[in-house]
């Protein structure tokens, strides 16, 4: 059995341990780090920044730019690594179009390495910007790795809001629940277990609201809102993300398709995704 809980540290410089094979000892993992700074991948990785319209949008689609391989440097993106093959395009589970995101085991490092995926930076957004962040997530299985998913403000060095998809209930027991990091009073921050299990094998809706004229951040799951927190770093989304702790059990896969970042802390349509898997439909 696993520690109960298991690092997600976001300020980190992620170390190029190629060739360093996994420990054959079990490994436990540390608590959960609450630090609220934001996540670098490697030094050599830093991504380009791209131009900001409205909408930071992705179906990771070839009409998009991407081919199936491994994700960074496609299109902006980063991972950790150079051009490693644990985080890849690929066309084997896309939520819409042919194809997504997916993240799997790095076998060149040990296990509770933090693995980051980075989108490009958005430029040109101004501090207090409010926002919605929606994605669609399937991770095949818990009792595995850790998944954080976030949203960050590189200019100003914190991280904006922040959701672990955690292996556990929080006991080391199945099943795997969500915990949202957030500032439990007097600027302490601890990962609040919404109780909401995470669904396993089938993809299913993040969508954050970052709200700084309400001092709110609203966070839905499957169309249903699981929490409201506050502001507690980062005012602004630069740039959205993932980091895991490479603890994948077996055949572990986690996917994400049709990322979008819009300047709106509400839904200006219905939040339903069709309207987007119709967009890509035209990168086919």
């Amino acid at each position: 059995m696993k520690s109960r809980y298991r690092v997600t540290a976001i300020a980190v410089l992620l170390l190029a341990a190629v060739g360093f094979a996994p420990q054959a000892e079990a490994v436990s993992k540390p608590p959960m780090s609450t630090t609220n700074a934001t996540v670098t991948a490697d030094a050599a990785d830093q991504p380009g920044r791209v131009a900001y319209v409205t909408l930071l949008s992705t179906g990771f689609e070839p009409g998009q730019g991407f081919v199936i391989a491994a994700l960074e440097p496609q299109q902006g993106w980063v991972a950790s690594g150079v051009n490693a093959a644990w985080a890849g395009v690929s066309g084997a589970n896309a939520h819409s179009g042919t194809q997504h995101q997916r993240l799997t085991n790095d076998a060149l490092v040990p296990v509770n390495t933090q693995r980051v995926v980075l989108s490009p930076l958005v430029a040109g957004v101004l501090p207090s910007t409010p926002s919605t962040t929606t994605q669609w997530i399937n991770i095949s299985n818990d009792q595995g790795a850790d998944y954080d998913v976030f949203g960050q403000a590189p200019s100003q060095a914190f991280i904006t809001w922040r959701v672990k998809f955690h292996f556990s209930d929080g006991t080391g027991a199945p099943p795997g629940m969500i915990f949202i990091l957030d500032d439990i009073g007097g600027g302490a921050l601890a990962f609040i277990n919404t109780g909401v299990i995470w669904n396993t094998g089938v993809y299913t809706e993040l969508k954050v609201q970052f709200d700084p004229a309400l001092g709110q951040v609203r966070y839905f799951y499957g169309g249903a809102l699981i929490h409201t927190g506050v502001i507690y770093a980062g005012n602004v989304v630069e740039q959205v993300g993932s980091v895991n702790d490479n603890f994948q059990l077996g055949g572990e896969t986690a996917d994400f398709d049709d990322i979008v970042l819009i300047d709106t802390p509400t839904d200006p349509t219905n939040a339903n995704i069709k309207s987007w898997g119709r967009i890509k439909k035209a990168y086919r």
